[in-house]
């Protein structure tokens, strides 16, 4: 029977199986390999599944342990389920940059305590989104971690070289290169239309409609604002390079049909490569009310902020950027640091070491290292007292796949038995599997090439790698006649 034959997880072996959801790979690849890499060392195996396709391929992986990158209304159900058939549970929160009275504490996590109480680990990024999760009672003390996030070890001088190897191409820019960075994702989003982001934002998150429109109204302005800035500046420093660099969920287009990129050579919009990247190598930063900010004064990049647009609200995240109440002002400034060396104050160093402390925590280059060990050890643990094959997982698949509630479903079980198809083909897309899978073009997509990429980059540049030697694999389904399988494996070799 299919069931029974075929339609099963992936076999345990002696290796534990931890699963890395990966929402978006230009933002969150780096990091997630990396922490790839140091599970496999440990002597996991580490399967990257994209989010779009996180149901069934986690299942299909046989996990022993989840990592996702957010705990929220949408992921609710899967958290449940994952828990339910014996699965360890984390959350490594890709907007973990919590600030005081921060807004953004209710959308971090799940409105549901009791989804957020059946989460094993919340890995948080410094003391002050551990203190908030406390005091706002988001999670108890045995669930949080001060790890920090992994993609922020690219920013220390440890893993500089492997940073900047990822993306040589940064250095055919000249220099002195001036990084605008937005981030009006209500007014200019990527993967929706305005108005259903705006509804998003209403019924997924919660948001009161004043509110929501409150800040639609200011990435609006904003986004009309920054490309007037950049125009300006442009033609006014014809010797500096400007990159804009759209938000990861921002859509890029707004900006290509309205920036001068024609008549400026010195103009340019890049999305490729990821933040780090670029500030680390920028002389100086632009943006209003981004956490770049804080990523530049890693860095040593000063930033400034045009204080004349409208913000929610001032705080760290502006703190450590110089306030710039002036389109004349602004370009006075910026002749002043393309001319001078920037040298902060000693008051300013301290504030820096404060905020960033608080807001990314140690910044040692040992985030993949923390975040390893609590999975690891938990993992060991978990298997030390449970059975180590969990027949429900299997049980899920064939719920998922071949389900038989109704006269339709036994239909298209039998003929996917009789005629041999992909389990997951449906009946009225019979000749899908004949096509295009649709996520091989989105934008999400990612390869074993891009992981490889940063394999290498780290191998090559960092000691604690340089002698580990790793085993790659895509698309390790096709023993379930699964449509997809683009979930990549990565382990140690033998």
């Amino acid at each position: 029977m299919l069931v029974n034959e075929r339609l099963v997880a992936m076999p345990k072996h002696s290796k534990p199986n931890i699963v890395l959801v990966v929402d978006n790979p230009v933002r969150d690849m780096p990091g997630l390999v990396l922490l790839a890499m140091e599970l496999a060392k440990q002597g996991a195996r580490a399967f990257l599944v994209p989010m779009k396709l996180q149901i069934p391929e986690i299942y299909l992986c046989s996990p022993d342990y989840v990592l996702l990158p957010y705990a929220r209304v949408n992921n609710e159900a899967l958290i449940e389920d994952l828990v339910s058939r014996g699965v360890r549970v984390g959350v490594l929160e890709t907007e973990g940059a919590v600030f005081e009275e921060d807004f953004f504490i209710h959308v971090k996590a799940s409105t549901n305590k009791s989804i957020r109480n059946i989460v094993s680990h919340q890995f948080v990024w410094g003391s002050q989104a551990y203190r908030l999760s406390l005091e706002h009672n988001w999670y108890n003390q045995d669930q949080l971690f001060l790890t920090g996030s992994p993609r922020f070890d690219f920013y220390t001088s440890v893993f500089r070289s492997a940073l900047w190897a990822l993306e040589p191409h940064i250095d055919d820019y000249s220099k002195p290169i001036v990084l605008i960075v937005t981030g009006y994702t209500m007014a200019n989003p990527r993967f929706h239309a305005a108005e259903t982001e705006l509804e998003n934002q209403i019924k997924r998150y919660n948001y009161d409609r004043d509110f929501a429109n409150k800040i639609l109204y200011i990435h609006s302005t904003n986004l009309v604002k920054m490309i007037e800035i950049t125009n300006e500046l442009a033609k006014k420093f014809p010797q500096v390079t400007f990159i804009l660099r759209p938000h990861p969920f921002e859509n890029e287009k707004v900006y290509i049909e309205k920036l001068d990129l024609d008549e400026q050579s010195n103009l340019h919009v890049i999305r490729l490569g990821t933040i780090d990247q670029w500030i680390s190598r920028a002389s100086l930063l632009i943006h209003r009310g981004s956490t770049t900010s804080l990523e530049a004064a890693i860095c040593n990049v000063p930033s400034l902020t045009p204080s004349w647009l409208p913000i929610l609200s001032v705080d760290s995240r502006d703190r450590l950027s110089i306030e710039i109440p002036n389109m004349e002002l602004l370009c006075s400034t910026i002749q002043r640091f393309v001319q001078e060396n920037y040298k902060p104050t000693a008051e300013y160093t301290q504030l820096k070491e404060e905020i960033l402390h608080q807001t990314y925590g140690a910044l040692d280059g040992n985030n993949h290292k923390r975040v390893t060990k609590v999975i690891i050890e938990s993992v060991d643990k978990y298997e030390n007292s449970q059975a180590f094959y969990i027949p429900s997982v299997d049980r899920r698949l064939a719920e998922w796949f071949l389900p038989t509630q109704t006269i339709r479903n036994v239909i298209r079980r039998i003929l996917i038995e009789l005629l041999h198809l992909p389990i997951n083909t449906t009946l009225d897309k019979v000749k899908a599997f004949y096509q295009p899978v649709p996520w091989d073009s989105s934008e999400k997509r990612f390869t074993v090439d891009d992981v490889q990429k940063v394999i290498d980059a780290v191998t090559n540049h960092v000691e604690d790698f340089v002698n580990v030697r790793y085993r790659l694999q895509q698309g390790i389904f096709p023993q379930y006649r699964y449509l997809h399988g683009r979930t990549i494996v990565l382990e140690t070799v033998d």
